[in-house]
């Protein structure tokens, strides 16, 4: 038991390490996506909801068809992991073309980029330091909401594990489901800004009224973030990229990607604490967070953003 435990830490650690590659698809995405004409965020949040339509699947797919192999054998559940990795890696290594511009950081080393190409190099911005704030703040809001609502439902509505994954399913069906028809369509119609202010809005009152629900209606509040999650996710790294176009897409794309792991860890802290008086707690700061996250980005960056826009109106 020992021995296995010690070779679940290693593969956990080895997984961590590897998960900037949800992080480099997106940065892909916004490279093929970059057409250079005012067309460009489009074509970006097109690509950036194809691929996250594809994440949202594998959230979907990959617990049920982990959950059905253990039924069998525990260790099935990470030999099909291992297959699925083995076959990404074939299709990546024959069908994939390099989208990244040759610059300075393809001449160094593995390790001299790692200590002077990485993501925290970017925070010397302004810009980037109030975009980083901004965001640690909404993805401490998703990670609460993420990690606490199944002991939530446990607690106020004696949910079972089918239930709970009944839940799950049906929020990131509507996920997948919004990244593929809603998200492209949202920007052409209203641009990249105000579909963000919206879900970050909504997901707050969402979230304020889930602790009182019960039944079908917490399944379409569940439905509902869904659909504003996605909405937000497909817009963030096109607005990044729109804005920040000099600092390249794998370091932005992985700059997001870190402040979510480090807004978990925060997130599973302060729940814990807040999970000792009661499972609502979370919920509701997850709301309150969402709104500040709101204020954020409308005081530091929307706000700035509209003010260059009006200046040039006015020129």
């Amino acid at each position: 038991m020992e021995q296995n435990y010690l070779l679940l830490l290693v593969s956990r650690f080895l997984t961590g390490i590897t998960e900037g590659n949800v992080a480099i698809a997106r940065a892909i995405a916004l490279d093929i996506g970059e057409t250079g004409d005012e067309k460009s965020a489009q074509s970006k949040t097109a690509a950036i909801s194809l691929i996250n339509s594809a994440v949202f699947l594998g959230w979907l797919l990959g617990p049920l068809i982990g959950g059905l192999l253990a039924e069998v054998e525990s260790y099935y559940a990470m030999l099909a992991a291992a297959f699925g990795a083995f076959v990404c890696y074939v299709l990546v290594t024959a069908f994939l073309q390099e989208t990244r511009i040759v610059s300075y950081a393809s001449k160094l080393s593995v390790w001299q980029a790692v200590r002077q190409e990485n993501s925290f190099y970017l925070l010397r911005s302004q810009w980037i330091r109030k975009l980083f704030y901004a965001y640690f703040i909404y993805t401490l809001a998703i990670n609460l909401f993420y990690e606490f609502y199944p002991i939530w439902l446990v607690d106020k509505q004696d949910y079972g594990s089918l239930d709970i994954g009944l839940a799950t399913t049906n929020m990131t069906l509507f996920m997948t489901l919004s990244s593929v028809l809603l998200v492209t369509y949202f920007q052409k119609q209203f641009g990249l800004t105000a579909p963000m202010r919206f879900a970050m809005a909504l997901l707050a009152c969402a979230l304020l009224i889930v602790p009182s629900s019960e039944g079908l209606q917490t399944h379409l509040l569940f439905a509902m973030c869904g659909i504003l999650i996605a909405i937000f996710n497909g817009m963030l790294p096109v607005y990044v990229s729109e804005n920040e176009p000099s600092s390249g897409h794998g370091a932005t794309m992985g700059l997001l990607t870190m402040t979510f792991c480090l807004a978990n860890v925060f997130a599973s802290i302060v729940g814990g604490i807040l999970l000792m008086f009661d499972s609502t707690l979370p919920i509701y700061m997850s709301a309150g967070f969402f709104l500040l996250a709101l204020g954020l980005f409308q005081y530091w960056l929307f706000k700035i953003q509209n003010s260059q826009f009006s200046v040039k109106i006015k020129e």
